[in-house]
Parts: C-alpha cells; sequence; structure tokens
C-alpha cells in the first residue's frame, strides 16, 4: 500500500503537459503498424507536432494496389466459364458517393443501387471442353473477351440464360455526374453465343447488345435489392425491377 500510494503521488507531481506527452509517445494507430517502416516517421512527425501525408514503402503499395483473383460463373449446363475481373480497391469517388438509409438498406438514390456498389472491369468467356468433349487446360483454352459497353465501364448483375448459351449483365458507363462516382445510369446488356463455335469463331470477341424499351426508351434498372432482372425458364423472356421514368421525374 505504501508502494502504490507513492506511486500515486508521483503521478500527481507530474505536469499534465508532461504526462499527455509520455501517453502520445507510447500510442501508435495500429494502422500503422502495417507499414513496418512506418512507426518511426509517424513518431517523429508526432514529436514535432508536424500534419504530413505518410505513404508506404512500394512493395507495400504494390502489395495493396496488386490485381485480385477473378470472380468465376459457370453456366447452368457446366460447359463454360465467366472470369470476371474484380478491381484492386475501391476509389475515392466510389466511397464519397450520395445515399440513403431506409429500414436497414443503404442505398443511392439517383441510379437506385446498393451503396457502395462495385463492379467488374472485364468479362472473359473460357470453354471447360473441347469439341472431342475432353477436358481443356488453362494453356489451350480459348478466351472470347465480352465487348458492347462503353470503354471502362463497371460491369456487375451477370445472371447466365438457362439454356448456357448467353448472359444478361448490367454496365455502368462511365461519365457521371460527381455525387454519381463519374459512372452513369446503370444500363442492361445481353451477351449470346455459338455454343459450338470452333476454330477462329471460338476466339472472337462476344458483342453484347444493350437491353431497351420496345420504344427505345432505356430502362430505369432498380438494383437495390439485388439483380434488376431475372431469366424466366423458358429462357425467353426476362423478370425486371425498374422504375417509371414518369415516377422517377416526379
Amino acid at each position: 500500500a505504501v508502494a502504490v500510494a507513492a506511486v500515486r503521488s508521483k503521478r500527481r507531481s507530474l505536469p499534465t503537459r508532461a504526462v499527455l506527452g509520455a501517453a502520445r509517445r507510447q500510442w501508435m494507430p495500429p494502422r500503422l503498424a502495417l507499414g513496418g517502416g512506418l512507426c518511426s516517421n509517424w513518431q517523429r512527425g508526432a514529436a514535432t507536432a508536424t500534419a504530413a501525408y505518410l505513404e508506404p514503402s512500394a512493395d507495400f503499395v504494390d502489395l495493396v494496389d496488386g490485381p485480385t483473383a477473378p470472380s468465376l460463373a459457370l453456366d447452368p449446363r457446366e460447359r463454360f466459364l465467366l472470369l470476371m475481373e474484380n478491381p484492386p480497391l475501391r476509389t475515392v469517388e466510389d466511397l464519397s458517393r450520395d445515399e440513403l438509409k431506409l429500414a436497414g438498406i443503404r442505398f443511392e438514390p439517383r441510379r437506385l443501387l446498393p451503396s457502395l456498389a462495385g463492379g467488374y472491369t472485364k468479362l472473359t468467356l473460357r470453354p471447360l471442353f473441347g469439341p472431342d468433349g475432353q477436358p481443356l487446360s488453362v494453356e489451350n483454352a480459348p478466351t472470347r473477351v465480352v465487348e458492347g459497353p462503353s470503354v471502362g465501364s463497371k460491369l456487375r448483375s451477370v445472371v447466365w440464360r438457362p439454356s448456357g448459351d448467353g448472359f444478361i449483365f448490367v454496365a455502368l458507363p462511365p461519365g457521371g455526374s460527381g455525387d454519381q462516382g463519374g459512372f452513369g445510369e446503370p444500363e442492361l446488356w445481353f451477351a449470346s453465343f455459338d455454343p459450338q463455335a470452333s476454330g477462329a469463331a471460338a476466339e472472337e470477341p462476344i458483342v453484347a447488345e444493350r437491353v431497351v424499351e420496345a420504344t427505345g426508351r432505356p430502362l430505369r434498372l432498380n438494383s437495390i435489392r439485388g439483380s434488376p432482372a431475372r431469366w424466366h425458364p423458358d429462357g425467353r423472356r426476362l423478370l425486371l425491377s425498374v422504375e417509371h421514368w414518369e415516377a422517377a421525374s416526379a
């Protein structure tokens, strides 16, 4: 008890500024611990009370910003594999979009998308079997890139056709206003191909077509609760979740 009282009295005698300074030198944000060499730089910056933007080493940046593994979507008949390339990280624009909160759901009111909605940067089709029915290795399998949407679009909500010879997806074209994170209104696209194609035709790009209303007006898609389009079992019709333009402009 005597030792504890002595320690307490000693702490009271220290100036408040000295106590705060010691605590500041001992505390270090957990995030900076990942940066290795950043710890000493941060401590020197705190000691001199200067605010500066610190960057990690080049190896650490390459690790964080490096390419990620693609997402995969197998067709219903298990003959083709769709490779969907993911972006490395979300951008500042992605994190700064306007959002609303309703019943536990966060969404973008202008584009009717979930908050922080991302997308793939590229879609590539790869067959799993050759014309003879034998499995194809990664080195020998031909690939077909999906084209159609504007360059730089974000691609999302991929849904295979039941017959396995096509799929629909949503594209977010670049060029939207600032509150849309640099991307415009969502567009619905349909990509179809011949499963029996061989030779040079099996490596040609797949050109997708945009799905619009019968009048030519673009669809106002609602993706807040998931994919805005689903296939009918017959593979010839779609069930869409859309908003009327009149309601959107009201």
